[in-house]
């Protein structure tokens, strides 16, 4: 008798197929538990992440969307470079970057800001957002 067990197998071997097919890359933050995966275009991913006021915790991974930094009081300002696939676009909370080109001063409050990185290709179909707070000490 089969169970779900050799047909979830089955399913997943012929979506991993269907990936390298394609050019595409599982989703390494989705978790089959609940039966779905999540395919992500390999593009839609940064090929390099960095700011120029302190270094992102973790370093920088392709499957890791989320960073923290901290900053002393007298830093004021960050800029972001990121790289991305050819054909794929940068945006800098919103405004866009050129891939591996420094983007515009962001200014830095006291605090926790939230920096977000999105890469999309052209027609907004494949997208992932990159998230950096950077945290800036009061004194």
């Amino acid at each position: 008798m089969r169970g779900p067990g050799p047909r979830l197998y089955v399913t997943v071997l012929a979506a991993a197929a269907t990936l390298a097919a394609t050019g595409c890359e599982s989703d390494t933050s989705t978790s089959l538990g609940g039966g779905e995966v999540g395919i992500v275009p390999s593009g839609a991913t940064l090929s390099a992440l960095s700011i120029s006021a302190a270094p992102l915790n973790p370093s920088f991974s392709a499957a890791t969307t989320s960073y923290t930094a901290a900053v002393i009081n007298a830093i004021t300002n960050t800029t972001v470079t990121a790289g991305a696939a050819s054909g794929f676009t940068i945006t800098v909370n919103g405004v866009a970057v050129a891939s591996g080109v420094e983007s515009s001063p962001i200014p830095l409050g006291v605090g926790n800001n939230t920096i977000l990185v999105v890469t999309s290709n052209a027609s907004g179909s494949a997208t992932r957002t990159y998230t950096i707070v950077v945290t800036r000490a009061a004194f």
